[in-house]
């Protein structure tokens, strides 16, 4: 009944919530949430005094971020919250309310609410609303010491797509002390333009990071959001990135890389761009150390080359991880089968394993002995001698052998049974 009011009960809703800050209520009873949906924009003004005031701890902050969750949530793309100026979908919709981009910052303040507060943070960020305070509240949980905050900003920021407000946040994470955040920035930024500040970081100790500079230098469909008219729906236009000549001794550096999943990378890139690499360096990356490498690895020069001419890298490094693991069975068992075959004429009970065992890269048949196979009835007979029987006792037959043909039994051949039963008899 109270809520029917609307805004007439506002100022009693309010009065509640500030006699009693800490107060909490069932959410069907707590004032602050018939606040939040009376009048969205007095309700961010108190909830943003309420986290100011000294001493309140997480059961204030909890309450808010209830308020803000509850039905319907108040940064959804369809509430009150944002407002479309933008027809054509280009540009995201404009948050109306920015008060609750305020109580977002000042929860990320919060250590203990910091972690549930991200979620606000995601929204913001998906429909390119941040600001400069939010940015720096984002920087600071990334430098927090807590491990757990720093896998789940990983969400906030891993957005499938670039957006101006949220760039710059991006490469502020670069430089903070979390491997993980730094990863998910820079796989962020390899999506998008050309970075200069991504490409600075060739020689971050994280091998992610120096695996997503080889991927922001591969000539690639950029993915950019389009908005739809609703504004709670967004979808990907894409825009051309070309390989930069300059990026050149950076690639070749990387393709040096001490990191495998690096070297491969920047393959790929190579294979992208249809770069001639240096007969040096292909030479180098067709003896690596790493599988994936190798087999990623070179073309062969193609007729009427010289010596001198490079080929171009064929790269393997986008196939799935188990074929890569079924190839190298698969090469390991064509390396071993001259192996098995010596040993199955030096002893003659080890079979080798077949070409399309070995294709396929199944177990090798000759992994496991066999009994050879008795040629006359003396050597049957001394087979049996040394047989050792079975702990389980003699194998009995189930049904007993029957000497009729099958189809005697049934009634349309109950002719051919006797006639069978006769010879039997006349046999006999």
């Amino acid at each position: 009944m109270l809520q029917e009011l609307g805004v007439a009960a506002a100022p009693t809703f309010e009065r509640l919530v500030r006699e009693a800050p800490d107060e909490f209520k069932p959410v069907d009873e707590d004032p602050l949430v018939f606040l939040v949906r009376c009048v969205p924009e007095r309700a961010s003004v108190v909830c943003r005094d309420l986290l100011s005031q000294p001493g309140l701890g997480f059961l204030v902050a909890k309450r808010v971020m209830r308020a803000m969750s509850a039905q319907p949530p108040v940064l959804d793309p369809t509430s009150s919250a944002w407002r479309v100026t933008d027809e054509t979908g280009t540009r995201a919709p404009t948050l109306v309310v920015t008060g609750w981009r305020d109580v977002t910052t000042a929860l990320l303040g919060i250590p203990v609410a910091a972690s549930e507060a991200l979620i606000f943070a995601q929204k913001l960020s998906q429909y390119d609303a941040l600001d400069a305070p939010l940015r720096a509240a984002l920087v600071e949980v990334a430098r927090s010491d807590d491990e757990s905050l720093h896998f789940a900003l990983a969400r906030p920021l891993n957005s499938r797509g670039l957006r101006p407000s949220v760039e710059p946040l991006l490469v502020e994470l670069l430089d903070t002390p979390s491997a993980e955040v730094r990863a998910v920035a820079a796989e962020e930024l390899a999506r998008g333009p050309r970075s200069e500040r991504l490409l600075a970081k060739f020689a971050d100790p994280d091998p992610r990071v120096r695996a997503s500079i080889a991927n922001a230098l591969e000539p690639v469909q950029l993915q950019r959001v389009r908005y739809s008219r609703g504004g709670h729906t967004f979808e990907y236009t894409t825009v051309e990135r070309a390989f930069d000549e300059r990026d050149r001794p950076l690639l070749d550096r990387l393709l040096a890389d001490g990191s495998p999943d690096v070297r491969t990378a920047a393959l790929q890139t190579a294979s992208s761009a249809k770069i001639r690499l240096t007969p040096e360096i292909v030479e180098r990356l067709s003896k690596d150390p790493d599988a994936a490498v190798r087999r990623g690895g070179l073309a062969p020069p193609a007729p009427g080359e010289g010596s001198g001419a490079v080929s171009r890298a064929r790269v393997g490094g986008h196939r799935c991880a188990s074929a890569r693991r079924r190839e190298d069975r698969a090469v390991r068992a064509l390396r071993d089968l001259p192996t098995a075959a010596r040993k199955h004429r030096a002893d003659g009970g080890i079979q080798p394993a077949g070409e399309r065992a070995a294709r396929l890269g199944a177990p090798r048949i000759g992994d496991r002995p066999t009994r050879p196979r008795a040629r006359s009835r003396r050597r049957g007979l001394a087979a049996l001698a040394t047989h050792e029987p079975s702990p389980r006792g003699p194998r009995r037959r189930t049904r007993p052998r029957s000497r009729v043909p099958r189809g005697a039994a049934e009634p349309e051949h109950r002719g051919a049974g006797a006639l069978a039963e006769l010879a039997l008899s006349g046999a006999r």
